[in-house]
């Protein structure tokens, strides 16, 4: 009875409360999301769906290049000065990695730019994604601004805004895959809805951040960002990588039938990542607040609940792969196996995720860093031998091994700095 309370004590506390909302904001945001996914899967088909996922995944990869660990150190700094009451520093820090962010934006899409025939035809074999893949490199920018807005609202605990950014966006880009579905079927250019209707939505939010973009650059924020993101700088790199890297091998090995095939079954993952990352938004804005290695200590406690309940969860979603061709045409038979393996690999990332939130306090962006690290080599290794002998299918398991290992490398390195942190007395924040 005594666990029972603590339970249910958990599921009622703030934290547990800005988790649910977040929660069901994204959840309502990834329904609209999943219709977007399935009218361009069907408009598309397999290999159309494969040169359209090329060029998404280059988008998610771009998009982490422009950012470069600055949004994991705004939360962190952001999250600090609200508890200190500091609102100009607040400004500063915003304005300060605006404009960092619009460096880094304008040198990766100008490399892009040259090298875009080069990574579509020559090293990612998908020739039809080259024009799309053009439109990322010059435009990927927006999206940016974008995922920053979203950050900077879950720093400030503005929860409900973070989700309705995400909300409208999707509601943008449904309408606008609509019309195209029903009448432009002709029209290919799909990653430009995917560009401009998150940025539409950001645009229509910015005035409840109540800041303003002027020309300010300050070199102390700066410092102090860099601080904490010059770590999460190579950790963003070789993530992003790590992230899209079954996708570019699979593009760049098999066929761009095969590529739809399994980034149909990476989509319907989508879900499992709005989870975490509900999770992530709340969790490290609370666990950058913590200043005592007690609270971290009880906190963690919470945490191993937490992903117990999270495995009977994914345990009861394995079964529901089995739907995806009812959804996406029977053409799309061959990603269920992958879509079940999928759920189980990201099991492992779901129940590291509330862990990673405690390195924020304890100052060690290090292990995110060794995360992606770790990530990069043993993934392209494995595949090296799983997607010649399964083929797609190999790239899933691939990713099985990969997230287990990172899981078990992070409890390792968490217990190494609880001990110590005992043995010295080291400060928080």
């Amino acid at each position: 009875m005594e666990k029972i309370k603590k339970i249910v004590h958990l599921a009622q506390t703030k934290t547990a409360k800005n988790t649910y909302l977040v929660f069901v904001g994204n959840s309502i945001a990834a329904f609209l999301g999943m219709i977007g996914m399935i009218l361009v899967s069907r408009s598309l088909g397999p290999a159309g769906f494969g040169a359209f996922s090329v060029s998404f995944a280059l988008l998610s990869f771009m998009a982490k290049l422009g950012d470069l660990g600055l949004n994991f150190a705004v939360v962190k700094n952001i999250a600090q000065s609200r508890i200190k009451g500091q609102k100009k520093r607040i400004q500063k820090i915003f304005i300060t990695t605006f404009w960092s962010k619009a460096v880094l934006c304008f040198i990766f899409g100008l490399i892009g730019l040259l090298l875009a025939r080069y990574i579509s035809v020559d090293l990612l074999k998908s020739p039809l994604s080259l024009i799309s893949n053009r439109q990322v490199f010059l435009l990927f920018f927006v999206f940016v601004f974008y995922i920053f807005l979203q950050v900077y609202f879950q720093a400030k605990k503005q929860f409900l805004d973070s989700c309705l950014i995400y909300v409208v966006a999707n509601v943008f880009k449904v309408g606008f895959l609509s019309l195209i579905y029903f009448f432009l079927p002709s029209f290919k250019e799909i990653i430009l809805i995917y560009l401009f209707t998150p940025f539409l939505s950001a645009l229509l939010f910015f005035p409840k951040t109540k800041l303003r973009i002027s020309f300010d650059f300050h070199k102390k924020e700066l410092a102090r960002l860099l601080k904490f993101s010059s770590w999460m700088a190579v950790s963003v790199i070789f993530a992003a990588v790590a992230e899209n890297l079954n996708v570019f091998m699979i593009s760049s090995w098999l066929s761009n039938f095969e590529t739809g095939i399994y980034s149909a079954a990476e989509k319907f993952v989508i879900p499992i990542y709005l989870f975490t990352g509900s999770m992530a938004s709340v969790l490290v804005s609370r666990s950058s607040e913590f200043l005592k290695l007690e609270q971290i200590k009880v906190f963690i406690k919470k945490i191993m609940v937490l992903q117990l309940l999270l495995l009977g969860l994914f345990a009861l979603a394995v079964p529901l792969a089995n739907l995806l061709p009812f959804i996406l045409g029977s053409e799309y038979q061959s990603s269920v196996g992958i879509l079940q393996i999928l759920i189980i690999a990201h099991y492992f990332t779901a129940a590291i995720t509330p862990l990673n939130s405690v390195f924020y306090p304890l100052n060690k962006s290090i292990i995110f860093a060794i995360d992606s690290i770790l990530k990069v080599p043993l993934l392209f290794g494995l595949n090296q031998l799983f997607i010649n002998q399964w083929r797609a299918k190999g790239a899933a398991l691939s990713l099985v091994f990969v997230n287990l290992t990172v899981f078990i490398v992070n409890y390792l390195f968490l217990f190494y700095q609880l001990r110590k942190h005992g043995q010295k007395n080291i400060s928080l924040g």
